[in-house]
């Protein structure tokens, strides 16, 4: 039987933004720069993981690992 990984851990940079638009059936689309109707999308995972009882961690980009804007621990 394959393992199901569940996320434990959230990591967000919170001093980057990451403009686009998420919906469940096509995933995310990414922007460079805010468009209309935009979200920071890294705030939009931060927000459903926080809902779905993650423990999320705001960090600054230079304490991030790899310098990445978002990161995640899985059990």
């Amino acid at each position: 039987m394959d393992r199901v990984w569940q996320m434990k851990y959230l990591m967000v940079a919170w001093d980057v933004d990451q403009w686009g638009r998420f919906g469940w059936d096509e995933g995310p689309k990414f922007h460079s720069e805010k468009q209309a109707e935009d979200q920071d999308l890294l705030n939009v995972a931060a927000c459903h993981a926080l809902r779905n009882g993650i423990a999320v961690f705001p960090l600054p980009l230079e304490e991030m690992p790899d310098d990445a804007p978002v990161a995640a621990v899985f059990h």
